[in-house]
C-alpha cells in the first residue's frame, strides 16, 4: 500500500460538490410576507430561515433585519401576513424568542404542526456540543437560500421560490463572524443548471445557514454561521464577499448573548 497522498479527479470533485449542495437544500426555508394574504402578487419581501434542534429545544433562526422589515411593513399594512414556505406564521411577538440588531440575528418558535408543514429539516446538536466549533480558514462551505431576484408570482394564489446553492471558501474567521469568498473559478453546475452570474444580487439569502461539512457519521453538516450581508462582485471576474454571524452568539434555548458591533449594509 502506498503512503503517497492521492487527489480526486475533477469529475469526482464535481460529483461530491453537487451532492453536498443538493443535501444542503433540506435545511433552509423561504420566509416572506404579503400585504394581502389572498393575493400572491402583493408579496413585499423575502428572506431565508432555518431550524436547529439542541437537546429538547427546537427553534428557528433568521437575520434580524429580515424580521425588522416585516414589522415595518406590518405597521404600514396591518393585514400583512408572515409566511414560511406555505405556512402562515401568526402572532410574531408571542413566538419570538430573542433578537438583536447588532448581531443581526433573530430566533423564534414554531409549533410541531407548523414545523411539519414547513417541511425543512432541522440541524441537530447535543447541548454539550453547542455552540458548534468554527470552520477553519480556507475550508469549503455550503450555503443555500432564496434569492429575491428568482422569486416568481405564478398566479393569484401561488409564488415560486427558487433555491440556489453555493460552494464557497472561508476567507477569514473572526471572533463573531465569517468572511466568505464566492470565487467564480470554483462555481459548478448542479444538475445541469447554468452557473449563476457572480454579480447576481444575493438579496433574499439573509438568514440562510452556512454549513460546514462534517467528517463524523452523526450528521453531514454542522452550522457555521448565519448569512447577514454581502459585497457584490463588480464584474464576472471579480469575487463576491458574504459575511455570516457565527452561532456562538446563540444559547441552546435560543436566547442571544449580546453583542459586539453591527455590520453595516445588510442583505435586503
Amino acid at each position: 500500500m502506498s503512503d503517497t497522498p492521492t487527489r480526486l479527479d475533477r469529475g469526482s470533485e464535481v460529483g461530491i460538490a453537487q451532492t453536498l449542495q443538493i443535501a444542503s437544500r433540506r435545511y433552509p426555508a423561504p420566509i416572506w410576507w404579503c400585504s394581502d394574504p389572498l393575493d400572491a402578487s402583493t408579496i413585499s419581501h423575502c428572506g431565508t430561515c432555518f431550524f436547529v434542534t439542541i437537546g429538547d429545544n427546537r427553534f428557528g433562526i433568521t437575520a434580524f433585519h429580515v424580521i425588522a422589515e416585516f414589522l415595518r411593513d406590518r405597521d404600514r399594512f396591518p393585514k400583512t401576513q408572515l409566511m414560511i414556505h406555505n405556512t402562515a406564521i401568526d402572532g410574531w411577538h408571542a413566538r419570538a424568542i430573542d433578537g438583536d440588531e447588532g448581531l443581526d440575528v433573530t430566533t423564534f418558535l414554531v409549533s410541531d404542526d407548523e414545523f411539519q408543514a414547513i417541511g425543512a429539516s432541522a440541524l441537530h446538536s447535543p447541548p454539550e456540543r453547542w455552540p458548534p466549533q468554527p470552520p477553519t480558514e480556507g475550508r469549503g462551505l455550503v450555503f443555500t437560500g432564496y434569492p429575491g431576484v428568482d422569486r416568481r408570482v405564478i398566479d393569484r394564489n401561488s409564488i415560486e421560490f427558487v433555491q440556489s446553492s453555493n460552494g464557497v471558501v472561508l476567507t477569514s474567521l473572526g471572533p463573531d463572524d465569517l468572511e466568505i469568498t464566492i470565487d467564480p473559478a470554483y462555481l459548478i453546475s448542479t444538475n445541469g443548471e447554468p452557473i449563476p452570474a457572480i454579480t447576481k444580487d444575493l438579496g433574499g439569502y439573509s438568514g440562510a445557514p452556512v454549513l460546514v461539512v462534517s467528517a463524523g457519521l452523526a450528521s453531514l453538516f454542522w452550522l457555521g454561521g448565519i448569512v447577514i450581508r454581502q459585497l457584490p462582485a463588480k464584474n464576472e471576474k471579480d469575487n463576491t464577499t458574504v459575511w455570516a454571524r457565527r452561532p456562538n452568539c446563540i444559547r441552546s434555548d435560543g436566547r442571544l448573548i449580546r453583542s459586539r458591533a453591527a455590520l453595516p449594509n445588510p442583505l435586503k
